[in-house]
Order: structure tokens, then sequence, then C-alpha cells
């Protein structure tokens, strides 16, 4: 009797091996190494380059009173990037963010922070 069961759980695990490659073998494994890769640029983008990115704006604010057009410029077109990222590995987009498509325009990262600017002023004039 115990022949039979051993032999029965060999025949499932057997057939889940096989519907599980079959489930796996259509997959874009592109896409997930892909998935994996931006990842990690992702992780050195907010760990390293956003922090450096407030640091030069609040030095360049502190001594100047405002914030350089193209530290500016650059800080919206990073969270382009960023934004991008975040949609492509969380599986909301099939758009293929930085590296793997060219950086913003300068057009697109003015518009960010024309947003960004605009919902700062109408924050701080409701304070």
């Amino acid at each position: 009797m115990s022949e039979k069961t051993d032999e029965s759980k060999v025949a499932a695990d057997a057939g889940t091996e096989q519907d599980l490659a079959e489930a796996l073998k259509g997959k874009d494994w592109k896409k997930v190494l892909f998935v994996v890769l931006i990842t990690i640029v992702l992780y050195l983008e907010v760990i390293y380059l956003v922090p450096l990115l407030v640091v030069i704006s609040v030095v360049l604010y502190l001594l100047k009173g405002e914030v350089d057009p193209r530290v500016a410029t650059f800080s919206g077109a990073l969270v382009g990037v960023i934004t991008g990222s975040l949609n492509y590995v969380l599986f909301h987009s099939n758009d293929k963010p930085w590296p793997l498509s060219p950086w913003p325009s300068k057009d697109s990262a003015a518009e960010a922070v024309d947003q960004a600017v605009q919902s700062s002023a109408t924050d701080v004039s409701k304070d």
C-alpha cells in the first residue's frame, strides 16, 4: 500500500513539474531580465543621485536665492526617468525607461519642472 502511495506522489510531482514548465515556457524572460536590471539602476538613482541633487539644490538656493535652471531641468528629467522606471518594473507599462530608451527631452523635463513649480506655488499661497 505504501508503494502505491509513493508512486502516486511521484506521478503528482511529475505532473506539477510539467504544468509549471509549460506555464513558464511562454513567459517573456527578456522583460523579466530588464525588470531586474532596471530595478538595480532605479535603486542607484534614488539612493545616490536624488540626495546629491537635493544637496546641490539646497546649497544653490541658500547662495543664490533660487535653484539653477539646469539643475531644475535635470531634476525634472530625473523625476520622469524614475516614474517611467517604476511603471515598467511594477508592470504598469511596457514602455521601456532609460537606459533602454532615450533620456527625456528638455521640453518634457521643463514641463515637469513647471508643473512642480506651479503646484508648490499653489501650496504656498494656500498656507
